[in-house]
């Protein structure tokens, strides 16, 4: 009987790992990602994180919303790399999220990938990504500058050689 008391207790009071993802952007799962993308011919953005990672904490509280509308230019998904559970079917293949995230290249948390709509990747970027530095890149691919020029040119083109 104690330990089931103890339980209780530690279940009430541990708090949960699991923080909710920005309102500011609305995450879809991968495979709806990719079907709005193939109507609307958006980017898609994956965002691969984990509840446990910190400076993914610090992204979805400080970064995402700074750059809300900029996002709008693309379809955003979201990936738990460390969910073996759910499952997403995309172009026949049924996998998990955390297998899908190994695919995309994600070897830490944040990962941000970029696809094309038919899903190949244009860039990808792991680690923190301030707002400054976050708003640059989701123009670059956004507009499609990225088809034209390097990303360090984009950046010494649309801010005169001054990097955020």
């Amino acid at each position: 009987m104690r330990m089931i008391h103890l339980l209780a207790y530690l279940l009430l009071t541990t708090p949960a790992y699991d923080i909710a993802l920005p309102d500011t952007v609305s995450w879809r799962s991968l495979g709806a990602a990719f079907e709005e993308s193939a109507q609307t011919n958006k980017p898609i953005l994956v965002y691969i994180r984990a509840p446990w990672c910190g400076p993914c904490a610090r992204m979805e509280r400080d970064v995402f919303p700074a750059v809300s509308p900029a996002l709008a230019l693309f379809t955003p998904a979201a990936l738990r790399i460390d969910d073996g559970a759910a499952r997403h079917r995309i172009g026949g293949e049924l996998l998990s999220e955390q297998a899908w995230a190994n695919r995309l290249g994600a070897e830490a948390t944040p990962t941000l990938v970029f696809l094309a709509p038919d899903g190949a990747v244009i860039t990808r970027t792991s680690g923190f990504v301030d707002a400054d530095s976050l708003g640059l890149l989701l123009a670059y691919v956004g507009t499609g500058a990225y088809r034209h020029r390097k990303f360090g040119a984009y950046v010494e083109h649309v801010t005169g050689g001054r990097i955020p």
